[in-house]
């Protein structure tokens, strides 16, 4: 550790020890960003695809609100609607908009794929 202090006033680098309980921290190269972002992008990429397909199965079983997904899934309300709105404009689901506010939307799948009618 250099002191500032002592590099301005003698103009030369000064070592001093590092306290007990001093953070070190570490810069970040390019290559560990990269790694990191990658990695970070593939795992978060496969998950928001898992959520999709698991969404997906709940609607082809019937189950056709936002709500009643999120129970039988344990996913969130928000996980739900963006895995919705991905197989709808992906053309695997139709969503059904109620007239009165108050009812949910409806979800129903355009080719079900477990035999359902």
């Amino acid at each position: 550790m250099t002191s500032l202090v002592t590099f301005l006033l003698l103009q030369r680098p000064m070592r001093t020890a590092l306290p007990p309980d001093a953070i070190v921290h570490r810069i970040a190269t390019p290559e560990d960003d990269q790694m990191y972002d990658s990695e970070l992008i593939r795992r978060a990429v496969a998950t928001r695809l898992a959520n999709v397909e698991t969404v997906f199965d709940a609607i082809s079983d019937g189950i056709d609100t936002i709500t009643e997904i999120q129970r039988v899934t344990g996913l969130g309300k928000k996980v739900v609607q963006r895995a919705a709105t991905t197989l709808e404009k992906n053309g695997r689901i139709v969503r059904t908009i109620p007239k009165a506010k108050s009812q949910s939307h409806r979800l129903k799948p355009i080719h079900n794929h477990k035999g359902n009618p």
